[in-house]
């Protein structure tokens, strides 16, 4: 980690995964904050439910949840692709790096992103074990990768449910630690 991230609300680590995405147009903002947040209070009661179960119960009634939410993201995906009206259709990226803050990600030029565009991102890290995070964000820089005909482009999320800015925390914290753990390992 460098000085300035070090100097962040949320510190940054370098992963994989997938990042899907798409423009929103400024009348469809409100009404996705809005789906983002529902979302966000569902989550909650579900974890309050969980209260009073066993270590190992609470982990297999999460993988069972998780495995559901993914089932349902995709069902959703599938339904938004087969709905004219949802707009521009989800583009894929690469994840470079993130934090409960925001992320970098590559991805093609010719989608035509610009800084200060709201966009919609469906947020699945490498080694994530919840369903994929759906916020809105915007694009604070983009940067021209060498000799590709991609682009780096940094986002902050602008509307993201406490439930899933915790995970993020969380799993971003679990990164940390496994880059600490293997260069102990790689100094003994």
């Amino acid at each position: 980690m460098n000085e300035q991230q070090e100097q962040r609300e949320f510190v940054r680590v370098d992963v994989g995964g997938d990042v899907f995405f798409r423009l929103i147009e400024s009348a469809r903002i409100a009404v996705l904050e809005s789906k983002i947040l529902q979302r966000d209070r569902g989550a909650e009661s579900i974890a309050s439910e969980w209260e009073g179960y066993s270590t190992f119960e609470l982990r297999v009634l999460q993988r069972m949840d998780s495995i559901e939410a993914k089932l349902d993201a995709v069902l959703d995906q599938l339904a938004e692709g087969n709905d004219s009206a949802s707009g521009d259709p989800l583009r894929k990226g690469t994840i470079l790096n993130i934090s409960a803050s925001g992320l970098v990600f590559a991805t093609r030029k010719e989608y035509g992103l610009g800084e200060g565009q709201v966009i919609e991102l469906k947020v699945n890290p490498s080694g994530y074990l919840g369903p994929p995070v759906t916020t809105l964000a915007e694009v604070v820089y983009l940067k021209p990768i060498e000799s590709e005909s991609k682009v780096e482009v940094a986002v902050t999320y602008k509307t993201i449910g406490s439930y899933d800015r915790e995970q993020l925390v969380g799993y971003t914290f679990r990164q940390m630690r496994r880059v600490i753990q293997s260069k102990n390992q790689e100094q003994s």
